[in-house]
């Protein structure tokens, strides 16, 4: 009776695959990574865009909705209405700018991945993101996604394959080879 957790017996050296370069044989190392990091980066700039959004939707309602419940309690009670409200509009607005770009950016940059370009682009948006402390959230997948991508786009392999579509070799083949 056999195990069936067990792994099968295969040649470890058929799932290695190599990538021949000017300097000699290197291995494949990562390049299978670079579509999922570059999938993940879509998605992590979508939902920070929708962060965005959501949070410039709050810049411009939450002044009335403050005025609203000062009237509804005391009028005469507190700091004046007016100069919390434009903090907290300056705030949620300054935070919704900042997740927009960043997650458009970390959009675009996946999209380019994902066809092999672009990759000093990609390494900048995943440390931009970084900056979406503000958006709770977003910022630990940020960190995530950031150590993730360092780790496989800074991978020699990587970079060359890169390197190779932006001499002309069709992402088929570098992907495959």
């Amino acid at each position: 009776m056999s195990n069936p957790y067990e792994p099968p017996e295969t040649d470890p050296r058929d799932s290695m695959r190599f990538v021949a370069s000017a300097e000699g044989i290197y291995q494949r190392g990562m390049i299978g990574h670079i579509r999922v990091v570059a999938i993940l980066m879509m998605i992590q700039g979508v939902l920070e865009l929708v962060m965005g959004v959501f949070l410039g939707v709050m810049a411009a309602i939450m002044p009335s909705m403050m005025q609203n419940m000062q009237q509804m309690q005391n009028p005469n009670q507190g700091v004046p209405i007016a100069q919390v409200s434009t903090m907290v509009t300056v705030m949620y607005g300054v935070m919704a700018l900042v997740l927009g770009a960043v997650g458009g950016l970390t959009a675009f940059a996946g999209f380019r991945n994902y066809q092999l370009r672009a990759r000093v682009l990609g390494i900048v948006s995943m440390c931009l993101g970084l900056l979406t402390v503000f958006g709770c959230y977003c910022f630990p997948t940020a960190l995530a996604l950031m150590v993730y991508g360092l780790i496989v786009y800074l991978n020699q392999p990587v970079a060359m394959a890169f390197d190779r579509v932006a001499n002309g070799e069709s992402v088929a083949d570098v992907l495959l080879k």
